[in-house]
């Protein structure tokens, strides 16, 4: 037998088994084919070759966004299990149905703006806010859209949302230049708890953040584990990361309340720049039972440039609270170590004539105010060149649809005033006309400040 026979003979029964491997292989496998409808939604696993008789498993897995609905095989609902079993008898063409859990779940909104009439017409801002409500399976998501705008320009848009990631509440936003399509700034934040510790973790990038604007980048930890809490600030503007500032908070204070029933906070806050900034001491429910049942609440504010001392009395047979600030400085002998006294800035007396009559509006009770400065410059009155006293009153009361009305009213007085000084006027109503509509008016005149009439609006829907 020559060479050339003997290989034709190899390649004949080479052929005949690979032949009778096939149709055995024929016979005694099936094909399981799974189609994933729609497309890229999911993952099926166990699908394939499988011997005759054997037994298959296939398991339906969603991707993040989707849930799994049901296996379908002409058309008909199988099992709506993410797992399916049986027997492989013969090729089977199944479908492996998914579908979105984002679900729209409502829209608010908010639309605001003014204009002026007086001392000429224009228009000035305006703003719109559109929240949108979804949900991902049975987490709540919100997107809410801000625009802002002026007669003449687009000013800002905003993207901002919260919802949760993997069980973890979190919070994004995006802001944009809509008249160059740029980006100014982003944030993501995510919270947590772990035990009875809460914490927060909050990034902020913007274009031109920080002093002197430029990139920056703004980190914020907080960390709450009762009554104590934790925030601090971290930034990196190109140079690496350093730190900002740290605020160090308690919600109550125990020796306090345990001793005596007096409920307190404090605060203390430290800067990169100045060290030591400001620290708070809040004081509530102290009683003098000796002056007649009276009862007030204080606060006193410490920093470098001056001290600020709050008291509230309360006289529960009056039904009336009021509230009594003195804006001022300790003066300190540094040469002998001693206090020289109290330099008074200013004081400010507000009386509340009803406890929260109005909710939700503006002012919550009728009350009437006082501010007297001896250094104008160093109280928050609002005051202008000469001016160094108010008298405010205001005012509230229902106006139909389940809303309230309210109205404040500010007389200024000044060194070189009119009629018994009065320098200038200002007052400002919010006055509801219908379900989720109201409108804003503000008035000024005097002799430092040009009459100035402006009316705005508020609808939400």
């Amino acid at each position: 037998m020559t060479n050339r026979t003997i290989t034709l003979v190899r390649v004949l029964i080479l052929a005949v088994l690979l032949f009778s491997a096939s149709a055995v292989w024929a016979q005694t496998t099936v094909y399981i084919a799974v189609q994933i409808e729609p497309l890229g939604t999911g993952t099926v696993y166990g699908a394939g070759f499988h011997a005759e008789g054997a037994f298959v498993f296939l398991q339906a897995e969603p991707n993040p966004g989707f849930r799994f609905m049901g296996w379908m095989e002409g058309g008909a609902l199988l099992e709506t299990s993410s797992v399916l079993e049986f027997i492989a008898e013969e090729n089977r063409d199944l479908v492996a149905q998914f579908e979105s859990t984002l679900f729209f779940s409502g829209l608010r909104g908010l639309w605001s703006g003014r204009f002026g009439l007086l001392p000429s017409l224009h228009v000035g801002a305006s703003r719109l806010d559109l929240t949108f409500g979804f949900r991902v399976g049975i987490s709540p998501l919100t997107v809410r859209v801000s625009a802002d705008f002026t007669a003449v320009e687009w000013r800002s848009l905003a993207f901002h949302g919260r919802g949760n990631l993997l069980r973890i509440p979190f919070s994004f936003g995006l802001t944009v230049d809509p008249a160059t399509a740029s980006y100014r700034s982003s944030h993501f934040g995510l919270m947590g708890t772990v035990n009875a510790l809460r914490w927060r973790l909050w990034v902020r990038h913007s274009l031109r953040g920080g002093t002197p604007p430029r990139s920056h980048l703004l980190y914020t930890l907080s960390i709450h584990l009762h009554p104590f809490s934790l925030t601090a600030h971290l930034e990196d503007e190109g140079g690496g990361l350093e730190f900002k500032n740290i605020l160090a908070r308690t919600s109550s204070l125990p020796l306090l309340k345990e001793a005596f029933g007096i409920r307190g906070q404090g605060w203390v806050f430290f800067t990169r720049e100045k060290g030591f900034a400001h620290a708070d001491i809040q004081l509530r429910g102290i009683l003098l039972p000796f002056l007649g049942g009276l009862a007030f609440d204080a606060r006193v504010r410490y920093t470098t440039a001056a001290k600020e001392l709050s008291l509230s009395p309360r006289w529960v047979w009056l039904r009336h609270t009021g509230n009594i600030t003195m804006y001022g400085d300790i003066t300190w002998n540094e040469h002998y170590a001693l206090l020289d006294g109290f330099e008074v800035y200013g004081f400010k007396v507000r009386c509340f004539l009803a406890c929260a009559i109005c909710p939700g509006a503006r002012i919550s009770a009728p009350f009437v105010e006082v501010m007297l400065a001896t250094v104008p410059a160093r109280v928050p009155g609002g005051f202008r060149r000469e001016e160094f006293a108010y008298w405010r009153f205001g005012t509230c009361g229902p106006a139909g649809c389940g809303a309230y009305y309210s109205l404040e009213a500010t007389v200024f007085f000044s060194s070189t005033g009119g009629l018994l000084g009065v320098s200038r006027i200002a007052v400002t109503t919010d006055i509801p006309l219908a379900t989720g509509f109201s409108t804003q008016v503000k008035f000024q005149a005097g002799i430092l400040a040009p009459v100035a009439l402006e009316l705005g609006w508020r609808w939400s829907f």
